[in-house]
């Protein structure tokens, strides 16, 4: 691991400039919005809710990306397609519940024009194919288990499809100028004067067996691909119409996931896959630029005032997740922290979605991979968890202390192992305050899963706002401490976590002129914030 601080290397001038430039290669959250991967930290058709998303390319170039939905239980993958984006293109879709009963199948529906692959339209028609807007998520894959894995098989219901996360990774860039194939695949993806691509057709079946990304010429899916570089961003938003709520947040963007430069000789890499392919995956991270960088990949963040740069082993064997250590490491806290608002005068509600992007990577063998410790258990006791502990504190706007050790006593529902210990046990985890999860879902995002923290303090009273932090190294039930370490044998300690809080409140007492009641429900959404433990060696 190396460590850089802001003041040196702007004191350094010219050497430090040099020095930061040497660290650029590497996997980071990019602060400014941009990268090759975007992650939606949660969508939801639970509740009443719809999840409206955008996904926007700011180059002058066309993009394809893979468009990756996956459940909250353990991202197993709900539905995914390729999506190849005209030069400044936005496109937008919403994930929905097309029965409207709060129990089905989740879908995705879209009446943007840009090219998908398969297509939601019918070539060229910018009709709808078959009158449907959706594609049905899948769920045959919850069914399936490969050696040395563990299984998935006690639940493959359509409410595993109702609540999840997802994400989009750039796979390359669409460019006829990359070889002497006369293809027409990036004009095809452009838009014309009236919105539309000009033959997404073409698209379609360069991907059908005997088409130019599947059988011709040499480089078969490189065919007229570029490498990935990056210009994403995103945004998603959880709208229940009946309730007039509506909230936002922008997608995380990791930039230099992949960027490897290869020799004027070679080739471009790019991750361009069919679009019947579970890949590319967060477990694919490349920043090697020489031959000697292909056994490790690099990550960067921002620590403390400190730059802090470390090499990880790329290589996929036993007991090393590969790659997507680096995609970890730039997610890793110790400590994740926001407010909460439950007030009973204005009948408030506050639930966190507390997401592990990188989770299914580590629990999805025996044993568990660090920083995780809990391997994903199918049993009937466990329904498809992987249980994780944590430790809760909280206090009111005041500082109170709730007099109790709330970690100990006050959260539920309990791991059944280990009842006062308290657990999250999912990818994208609701978690709630002061609500009564016995008679039902969370009662904003509507979620089966959530776990609830309740703010009563010794006395009986409850602070019904404050704010709370939720800590990822405790070790209560011995089953070794959530860390890692890199190559160098610095150690990062906690769990890669992202996510938001969000508010709804009710006020029932106002009226218009006539003396009438005014629906006057008012939602916000506010990114967590969150410390990390580095230690170097």
């Amino acid at each position: 691991m190396k460590r850089n601080t802001l003041t040196n290397a702007v004191l350094a001038g010219i050497g430090g400039v040099a020095g930061l430039a040497g660290i650029a290669n590497a996997v980071n959250l990019n602060p400014d919005g941009l990268g090759e991967v975007l992650i939606y930290p949660y969508y939801t058709v639970n509740g009443g809710n719809d999840t409206l998303l955008s996904v926007v390319n700011t180059t002058n170039q066309v993009k394809a990306v893979k468009v990756r939905f996956v459940d909250s239980k353990n991202s197993r993958e709900v539905l995914d397609f390729n999506l190849y984006l005209s030069p400044f293109d936005v496109w937008t879709g919403v994930v929905t519940d097309p029965d409207g009963d709060d129990s089905g199948v989740a879908a995705v529906a879209t009446a943007d024009q840009s090219c998908t692959v398969p297509s939601f339209f019918n070539q060229n028609s910018g009709t709808l194919a078959g009158g449907i807007p959706f594609v049905n998520f899948k769920t045959i894959r919850f069914d399936e288990g490969t050696a040395g894995f563990v299984g998935d098989d006690n639940d493959n219901s359509p409410e595993r499809t109702r609540e999840g996360h997802f994400e989009v990774i750039e796979m390359g860039i669409v460019d006829e100028d990359e070889d002497t194939d006369d293809t027409g695949l990036e004009a095809a993806a452009i838009h014309g004067p009236d919105g539309i691509p000009e033959d997404c057709g073409a698209l379609v079946s360069a991907w059908i067996p005997g088409g130019i990304w599947t059988t011709t010429g040499s480089r078969l899916q490189d065919t007229d691909m570029d490498t990935p570089n990056g210009g994403l961003f995103g945004s998603a938003s959880i709208i229940n119409v009946l309730n007039g709520t509506q909230v936002g947040y922008t997608a995380d963007a990791i930039e230099a996931f992949y960027d490897p430069t290869p020799s004027p000789t070679d080739d471009p890499e790019t991750l361009h896959a069919n679009p019947g392919s579970e890949n590319p995956t967060l477990n694919q991270a490349d920043t090697s630029q020489t031959t000697a960088d292909l056994t490790r990949v690099r990550s960067i963040v921002f620590n403390n005032g400190q730059i802090v740069e470390s090499n990880w082993d790329a290589n996929l064997i036993a007991g090393n997740a590969g790659p997507v250590n680096a995609v970890s490491a730039i997610y890793m806290h110790n400590n994740v922290y926001n407010e909460y608002a439950i007030d009973s005068v204005l009948n408030g509600a506050t639930e966190w979605v507390m997401t592990f992007p990188t989770k299914r990577f580590y629990v999805n063998q025996d044993p568990a991979l660090p920083p995780f410790t809990a391997v994903y258990d199918d049993s009937d006791i466990f329904d498809g968890a992987a249980c994780e502990e944590i430790a809760i504190s909280f206090t009111d706007r005041e500082e109170g202390d709730p007099g109790q050790a709330p970690g100990q006593v006050n959260f539920s529902p309990f791991d059944p192992s280990s009842p006062l210990v308290p657990v999250l046990c999912y990818e994208a985890q609701v978690v709630t305050f002061g609500q009564d999860l016995t008679s039902g879902p969370s009662e904003i995002l509507g979620s089966p899963n959530a776990r609830n923290i309740s703010t009563d303090t010794v006395t009986g009273d409850t602070f019904e706002n404050g704010w709370a932090t939720i800590n990822f190294t405790s070790n209560q039930l011995n089953r070794g401490l959530h860390q890692y370490s890199d190559l160098d044998g610095d150690v990062y300690s906690g769990l890669p976590v992202t996510g938001f809080q969000i508010t709804v409140v009710q006020n029932g007492t106002l009226t218009d002129a006539s003396g009438n009641s005014v629906l006057s429900n008012y939602a916000g959404l506010f990114k967590h914030r969150a410390s990390r433990s580095i230690a170097g060696s």
